[in-house]
């Protein structure tokens, strides 16, 4: 049964539409109704369910390394989240010790964000973090959380994430430790400790430098903008030197990379260079 659901999905026998629509959201529900119908008529639900969760699992620990999640990884798990959510229930329902289900429940919240589900991503962070408050991923789920809900005042943002930070290195996760270094620093930012921001973020960057390029890229950006917000355009720009090859194929990354590289060569009064080498206008005087 596990082959034939792989087959469909390897050969787009399933067709995967992410508009975000009521009607996806329906017929993701109802395939997952189906799906589970059949597994249970068939007998084989008991020892497939491991295998299942096996099977997402396998995609879900890229997580405990990078950033985010790789474009490709994304997209997997976008066209199996029927599969995905079925794993998170079946390990939700198995036992309140199975920590797989925090790193697939993240995973499945990053499938419902980036669908623009927002609702729906914040109601699972809710179940997890009370099915298990002592979560391993308590600082990913938290933060995402958070961001999501975020006002203009990063101060509740700046608390949540001091508070993070120990439970991501506690947690032993790298890549959980550099998105809440992340977070921090740029909260900090948000309230005006730039300088402090650029020390947090030069943390995860150094982190990052082990993980891989596109992780390290970034870092960078990021830290491009806490630089411009404490005024060190000469230090932003040579952040970004290493940035835009990285997001050749991250068209809204690349854009605002170049955007904030034009504005650290405005503030230095070197306008004409960054429009002859990233082809960008920038903004306008007005702005």
């Amino acid at each position: 049964m596990l082959d034939s659901i792989r087959h469909l999905y390897d050969h787009g026998l399933i067709e995967s539409v992410h508009d975000g629509s009521e009607r996806r959201r329906f017929r993701l529900a109802a395939r997952q109704r189906v799906l589970r119908a059949e597994l249970e008529a068939s007998g084989e639900l008991p020892r497939l369910r491991e295998r299942i969760v096996d099977w997402m699992w396998e995609h879900a620990v890229v997580l405990d390394k990078v950033f985010e999640l790789p474009r490709f990884e994304l997209q997997w798990f976008l066209d199996r989240m029927d599969c995905l959510s079925m794993a998170v229930q079946f390990t939700r329902e198995s036992s309140r010790t199975d920590d797989r289900h925090d790193l697939l429940a993240l995973a499945l919240v990053h499938c419902h964000l980036h669908l623009g589900q927002t609702e729906e991503g914040n109601a699972l962070i809710e179940r997890t973090l009370s099915r298990n408050p002592g979560s391993r991923h308590w600082a990913d789920l938290s933060l995402l959380s958070a961001w999501t809900k975020q006002a203009d005042d990063n101060t509740d943002l700046l608390s949540l994430a001091q508070t993070a930070l120990p439970r991501a290195r506690s947690a032993g996760s790298q890549g959980q430790i550099i998105r809440t270094l992340t977070t921090l620093a740029l909260a900090y930012s948000g309230v005006g400790a730039h300088r402090l921001g650029s020390i947090y973020l030069r943390r995860a960057t150094m982190l990052a430098r082990q993980v891989d390029d596109f992780t390290s890229a970034l870092c960078a950006h990021a830290h491009a903008w806490v630089l411009l917000g404490a005024r060190q355009p000469l230090e932003a720009s040579a952040t970004l030197a290493t940035t835009l090859p990285e997001f050749e194929h991250q068209p809204l990354r690349r854009s605002s990379a170049t955007s904030c590289s034009w504005r650290a060569r405005w503030t230095c009064g070197c306008r004409t260079p960054a429009r002859r080498r990233h082809g960008y206008a920038g903004p306008s005087r007005s702005t």
